[in-house]
């Protein structure tokens, strides 16, 4: 059916509350499907709310503004603004602010254009670790062009929250990458020993990224900073000693079975992970409280090598 009589058919229903519902059901299923904009621009002159609010099967909250945002299609952007989009503060409590949805997918222009709409770039959202900023969802997600706009409008780099047990992650607390890391830390001169809660950034990582937690030694990181009494070297040796009864416990079984197996490996890999960090850690000659032995435990097994050459 060609756009012209959908919504000459959607504007004859002569209830104003349903014509409303069907036009805004439209709009939401055009932005999930291979985005149409000339279909999604009748929509919208039709009437259809760009800040209709839907659940999606992830149970998030969306609208077909931050669904548009997310596809990064600015003149679909330009459209909802100049139709009322809502640019501050949320349609839902679950439902990210624009500014948020633009960074994580790193659509530089569009972020730009929404600040310069004056859209609000410290709005925060509660998550389990304190408030976050548009800032640290950004450098969670790698998105380098998003970080870099975010900080040339103002945004602290080092930004903290209380979050009432103490201090929130700074945006370094969330990063995934050695080259996030390295752009943070060169070209803003991100604090890579800011105390949290949770302790500094390389207490954050501890057990996964290994060049993360690399870069961040070789950034300056305190190898020795203690979180509620614990270093970093105390807190991996805690971690292996914790992943020995669950190993030794797989390889007394004869023969594994399948689940057990992949259980094994997963042990595996983490345990892998405790071991590069405190190689590292080593290597500046910075050694947990223990002289238990620690690294080599599992060298002479098989499957412990198959994980570690993968």
């Amino acid at each position: 059916m060609k756009i012209r009589s959908i919504t000459r058919l959607l504007r004859a229903i002569p209830d104003p509350e349903r014509r409303q519902t069907q036009l805004d059901a439209m709009l939401v299923k055009s932005v999930d499907l291979p985005l149409d904009w000339s279909l999604f621009f009748a929509l919208v002159e039709a009437g259809a709310n760009v800040n209709c609010c839907y659940e999606e099967k992830t149970l998030s909250y969306k609208t077909p503004f931050l669904k548009v945002i997310e596809t990064g299609h600015l003149p679909l952007v330009q459209i909802c603004i100049a139709h009322g989009a809502v640019l501050n503060g949320l349609v839902h409590e679950y439902a990210d602010s624009p500014v948020f949805v633009a960074a994580k997918h790193d659509h530089a222009d569009v972020l730009t254009y929404l600040l310069e709409q004056r859209c609000d770039p410290s709005v925060t959202k509660n998550e389990l670790s304190g408030p976050v900023n548009a800032l640290h969802i950004a450098v969670r997600n790698d998105a380098f062009d998003a970080v870099s706009v975010l900080l040339d409008h103002g945004l602290d780099v080092n930004q903290q929250y209380q979050n009432g047990r103490g201090l929130s992650y700074s945006p370094l607390h969330f990063v995934c990458s050695a080259k996030m890391v390295r752009f943070l830390v060169d070209n803003y001169d991100a604090s890579v020993d800011l105390d949290s809660e949770y302790g500094t950034a390389i207490h954050t990582v501890i057990g996964w990224h290994g060049d993360v937690f690399n870069e961040l030694l070789l950034q300056g990181a305190d190898p020795h900073y203690s979180c509620n009494g614990v270093t970093v070297a105390t807190k991996l040796q805690w971690k292996l000693l914790d992943l020995y009864p669950k190993i030794d416990k797989i390889l007394k079984e004869n023969p594994l079975s399948s689940h057990s197996e992949n259980n094994l490996r997963n042990h595996f890999k983490q345990y892998s992970r405790y071991e590069q960090q405190l190689r590292f850690l080593a290597a500046r000659e910075v050694k947990p409280e223990s002289d238990l032995k620690l690294v080599g435990r599992y060298v002479d097994n098989e499957c412990y090598n198959q994980v570690c050459a993968e």
